[in-house]
């Protein structure tokens, strides 16, 4: 995996905050795994920051993190608030399908 500093920051903070949903930490290892490998390949100048955004994109699920209720936003808040790139914001903000989960039901 990719080893940079952002990515290692990301990993340490996935790791503490999702300490209690193992789980969902699980999940997130796996993710980032993944997109260590492929970004490696598909675009190398941009891996970190894909990386770091896979370890962290679903940190909005810590429950001390948790103050929307809506993970997306409240995860990319967080790392907002850790000095991570916009770009790294940005994927976290938006990696999910929220406007199909928003009207599900409605």
């Amino acid at each position: 995996m990719d080893d940079t500093p952002l990515v290692n920051r990301a990993g340490e903070l996935a790791t503490h905050w999702l300490a209690d949903l193992p789980k969902r930490l699980a999940h997130v290892r796996g993710v980032a795994d993944a997109t260590a490998r492929v970004a490696a390949r598909a675009d190398p100048k941009r891996a970190a920051e894909l990386t770091a955004a896979a370890w962290l994109h679903d940190i909005g699920y810590a429950p001390r993190l948790a103050v929307s209720g809506f993970h997306p936003v409240d995860g990319a808040r967080f790392v907002r608030s850790q000095g991570f790139p916009e770009v790294v914001v940005s994927l976290v903000a938006f990696h999910t399908g929220a406007e199909t989960e928003a009207t599900v039901g409605a």
